[in-house]
Protein backbone atom coordinates (compact mmCIF):
# COMPACT_ATOMS: atom_id res chain seq x y z
CA UNK A 1 0.00 0.00 0.00
CA UNK A 2 1.47 3.55 -1.01
CA UNK A 3 1.36 6.55 0.87
CA UNK A 4 1.21 9.89 -0.01
CA UNK A 5 3.82 12.77 1.36
CA UNK A 6 3.94 16.88 0.74
CA UNK A 7 7.41 16.70 -0.05
CA UNK A 8 9.99 19.39 -0.88
CA UNK A 9 13.71 18.39 -1.68
CA UNK A 10 14.07 18.64 2.09
CA UNK A 11 11.73 16.11 2.79
CA UNK A 12 12.51 13.82 0.14
CA UNK A 13 16.29 13.44 1.94
CA UNK A 14 14.61 12.95 5.14
CA UNK A 15 12.07 10.62 3.87
CA UNK A 16 15.03 8.64 1.62
CA UNK A 17 16.88 8.28 5.02
CA UNK A 18 20.57 9.18 6.10
CA UNK A 19 22.78 6.45 4.30
CA UNK A 20 26.84 6.44 5.28
CA UNK A 21 28.91 6.47 2.77
CA UNK A 22 31.73 4.13 2.20
CA UNK A 23 34.05 4.36 -0.87
CA UNK A 24 36.15 1.70 -2.10
CA UNK A 25 39.48 1.06 -0.46
CA UNK A 26 42.16 0.77 -2.75
CA UNK A 27 42.81 -2.68 -2.36
CA UNK A 28 39.30 -3.43 -3.08
CA UNK A 29 39.69 -1.41 -6.06
CA UNK A 30 42.22 -3.24 -7.17
CA UNK A 31 40.12 -6.76 -7.21
CA UNK A 32 36.68 -5.90 -7.87
CA UNK A 33 36.28 -5.89 -11.50
CA UNK A 34 33.11 -8.28 -12.11
CA UNK A 35 29.40 -7.26 -9.89
CA UNK A 36 26.43 -9.17 -10.16
CA UNK A 37 22.78 -7.05 -9.50
CA UNK A 38 20.22 -8.39 -7.36
CA UNK A 39 17.13 -8.31 -9.36
CA UNK A 40 15.24 -7.20 -6.65
CA UNK A 41 14.85 -3.79 -5.98
CA UNK A 42 13.01 -2.37 -2.73
CA UNK A 43 11.16 0.42 -3.45
CA UNK A 44 9.79 2.99 -0.53
CA UNK A 45 5.66 3.01 -0.24
CA UNK A 46 5.48 7.10 -0.01
CA UNK A 47 4.66 8.92 -2.75
CA UNK A 48 5.69 12.44 -2.66
CA UNK A 49 3.23 14.68 -4.27
CA UNK A 50 3.29 18.82 -4.80
CA UNK A 51 0.83 20.08 -7.28
CA UNK A 52 0.65 23.55 -9.25
CA UNK A 53 -0.74 25.94 -7.23
CA UNK A 54 -0.24 24.55 -3.64
CA UNK A 55 2.21 26.44 -2.54
CA UNK A 56 -0.28 29.22 -1.87
CA UNK A 57 -2.33 27.47 0.91
CA UNK A 58 1.03 27.39 2.76
CA UNK A 59 0.40 30.82 4.51
CA UNK A 60 -2.39 29.65 6.08
CA UNK A 61 -0.96 27.43 8.94
CA UNK A 62 -2.64 24.42 9.81
CA UNK A 63 -5.73 24.93 7.71
CA UNK A 64 -3.91 25.60 4.52
CA UNK A 65 -1.61 22.31 5.65
CA UNK A 66 -4.87 20.31 5.56
CA UNK A 67 -5.86 21.25 1.86
CA UNK A 68 -2.85 20.80 0.89
CA UNK A 69 -2.95 17.73 2.33
CA UNK A 70 -5.99 16.97 0.70
CA UNK A 71 -4.82 18.10 -2.92
CA UNK A 72 -2.32 15.87 -2.89
CA UNK A 73 -4.04 12.96 -1.87
CA UNK A 74 -6.62 13.06 -4.31
CA UNK A 75 -4.22 13.63 -7.21
CA UNK A 76 -1.27 11.22 -6.05
CA UNK A 77 -3.84 8.30 -5.77
CA UNK A 78 -5.17 8.48 -8.96
CA UNK A 79 -1.56 8.39 -10.37
CA UNK A 80 -0.84 5.87 -7.97
CA UNK A 81 -3.77 3.82 -9.52
CA UNK A 82 -2.42 4.20 -13.51
CA UNK A 83 1.05 2.83 -12.36
CA UNK A 84 -0.69 0.21 -11.07
CA UNK A 85 -2.45 -0.64 -13.65
CA UNK A 86 -0.64 -0.17 -16.26
CA UNK A 87 2.65 -2.32 -14.49
CA UNK A 88 4.78 1.04 -14.04
CA UNK A 89 6.37 2.05 -11.09
CA UNK A 90 9.94 4.00 -10.33
CA UNK A 91 12.17 0.74 -10.28
CA UNK A 92 10.97 -0.62 -13.16
CA UNK A 93 14.03 -0.48 -15.61
CA UNK A 94 16.56 0.31 -12.94
CA UNK A 95 18.50 -2.82 -12.67
CA UNK A 96 18.84 -2.50 -17.31
CA UNK A 97 19.75 0.82 -16.65
CA UNK A 98 22.32 0.44 -13.88
CA UNK A 99 23.78 -2.81 -15.92
CA UNK A 100 24.09 -0.43 -19.32
CA UNK A 101 25.93 2.13 -17.25
CA UNK A 102 28.37 -0.29 -15.49
CA UNK A 103 29.09 -2.64 -18.61
CA UNK A 104 29.89 1.32 -20.52
CA UNK A 105 32.74 1.65 -17.84
CA UNK A 106 36.43 0.17 -18.19
CA UNK A 107 36.38 -0.88 -14.63
CA UNK A 108 33.43 -3.03 -13.91
CA UNK A 109 31.46 -5.48 -16.20
CA UNK A 110 27.78 -7.05 -15.03
CA UNK A 111 27.94 -10.72 -14.50
CA UNK A 112 25.36 -13.17 -13.93
CA UNK A 113 28.20 -16.18 -11.58
CA UNK A 114 30.92 -16.14 -9.41
CA UNK A 115 30.88 -11.93 -9.12
CA UNK A 116 33.56 -10.43 -7.15
CA UNK A 117 30.80 -8.27 -5.40
CA UNK A 118 26.95 -8.25 -5.20
CA UNK A 119 25.24 -4.55 -5.83
CA UNK A 120 21.96 -4.34 -3.96
CA UNK A 121 19.59 -1.38 -5.49
CA UNK A 122 16.80 0.99 -4.08
CA UNK A 123 14.53 3.38 -4.51
CA UNK A 124 14.25 5.02 -1.19
CA UNK A 125 12.04 8.18 -2.16
CA UNK A 126 10.18 9.32 -5.54
CA UNK A 127 7.62 11.48 -6.47
CA UNK A 128 6.31 14.74 -8.42
CA UNK A 129 6.74 18.25 -7.92
CA UNK A 130 5.76 20.90 -9.84
CA UNK A 131 8.33 22.88 -11.79
CA UNK A 132 7.19 26.24 -11.58
CA UNK A 133 5.24 27.97 -8.93
CA UNK A 134 2.08 30.02 -9.49
CA UNK A 135 -1.25 30.42 -10.29
CA UNK A 136 -1.15 29.11 -14.28
CA UNK A 137 -0.59 25.59 -15.06
CA UNK A 138 2.59 24.36 -14.69
CA UNK A 139 4.30 21.22 -15.40
CA UNK A 140 5.22 18.15 -13.02
CA UNK A 141 8.78 17.02 -12.82
CA UNK A 142 9.83 13.77 -11.52
CA UNK A 143 12.36 13.64 -8.55
CA UNK A 144 13.84 9.98 -7.04
CA UNK A 145 16.29 9.19 -4.85
CA UNK A 146 18.57 5.94 -5.20
CA UNK A 147 20.64 4.46 -2.95
CA UNK A 148 23.46 1.46 -3.84
CA UNK A 149 25.94 -1.27 -1.98
CA UNK A 150 28.28 -3.77 -2.95
CA UNK A 151 28.53 -6.37 -0.93
CA UNK A 152 31.78 -9.16 -0.93
CA UNK A 153 31.92 -11.65 1.39
CA UNK A 154 28.88 -10.34 3.58
CA UNK A 155 30.62 -6.85 4.51
CA UNK A 156 29.65 -4.13 2.66
CA UNK A 157 32.10 -2.43 0.59
CA UNK A 158 31.06 0.69 -1.00
CA UNK A 159 27.46 2.54 -0.41
CA UNK A 160 26.11 5.84 -1.85
CA UNK A 161 23.53 8.09 -2.07
CA UNK A 162 21.64 10.29 -5.21
CA UNK A 163 19.17 12.40 -4.72
CA UNK A 164 17.69 13.59 -8.01
CA UNK A 165 15.37 16.45 -7.52
CA UNK A 166 12.93 17.64 -10.42
CA UNK A 167 14.58 20.42 -11.80
CA UNK A 168 18.00 18.13 -12.53
CA UNK A 169 16.13 15.98 -15.16
CA UNK A 170 15.58 16.55 -18.95
CA UNK A 171 12.74 14.76 -19.47
CA UNK A 172 9.63 17.18 -20.30
CA UNK A 173 7.36 17.65 -17.71
CA UNK A 174 3.22 17.02 -18.04
CA UNK A 175 0.19 18.38 -16.70
CA UNK A 176 -1.87 16.40 -14.17
CA UNK A 177 -3.92 15.96 -17.65
CA UNK A 178 -1.73 14.72 -19.71
CA UNK A 179 -0.51 11.84 -16.97
CA UNK A 180 -4.21 11.08 -16.66
CA UNK A 181 -4.37 10.33 -20.72
CA UNK A 182 -1.22 9.17 -21.35
CA UNK A 183 0.06 6.92 -18.24
CA UNK A 184 3.24 5.48 -20.12
CA UNK A 185 4.35 9.09 -19.32
CA UNK A 186 5.40 8.05 -16.25
CA UNK A 187 7.53 5.54 -16.95
CA UNK A 188 9.09 7.91 -19.45
CA UNK A 189 9.75 10.17 -16.37
CA UNK A 190 11.09 7.14 -13.81
CA UNK A 191 13.35 6.25 -16.69
CA UNK A 192 14.76 9.85 -17.34
CA UNK A 193 15.36 10.44 -13.35
CA UNK A 194 16.75 7.13 -13.01
CA UNK A 195 19.38 7.57 -15.84
CA UNK A 196 20.86 10.59 -13.99
CA UNK A 197 20.86 9.62 -10.69
CA UNK A 198 22.47 6.17 -11.85
CA UNK A 199 25.23 7.80 -13.79
CA UNK A 200 25.99 9.75 -10.53
CA UNK A 201 26.18 6.55 -8.63
CA UNK A 202 28.16 5.19 -11.27
CA UNK A 203 30.61 7.87 -11.33
CA UNK A 204 31.02 7.69 -7.78
CA UNK A 205 31.64 4.08 -7.84
CA UNK A 206 34.45 4.57 -10.90
CA UNK A 207 35.86 8.42 -9.93
CA UNK A 208 34.64 9.50 -6.56
CA UNK A 209 37.30 12.32 -6.05
CA UNK A 210 36.26 13.60 -9.30
CA UNK A 211 32.31 13.48 -8.04
CA UNK A 212 33.52 14.91 -4.62
CA UNK A 213 35.37 17.70 -6.25
CA UNK A 214 32.03 18.79 -8.42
Amino acid sequence: MHKLTLLSLFSLSVLSGCATTIDLTPKERQEVHTIAIDPKVSVTDQMSFYGDGMQIFAGFGLAGMMVEASIANQDSKKIIAEQEQNHVSPDQDLVQIMTQALNATSSFKVVNTEPDAVMTLAVTGYGLMAQKMGFSLSKLGPMITISAKLTRDHQIIWQHREIVPEWACTTPGYSMDELHAHPEYLKEMWDAVTLVAVKKLVQDLVNPAQTSNQ
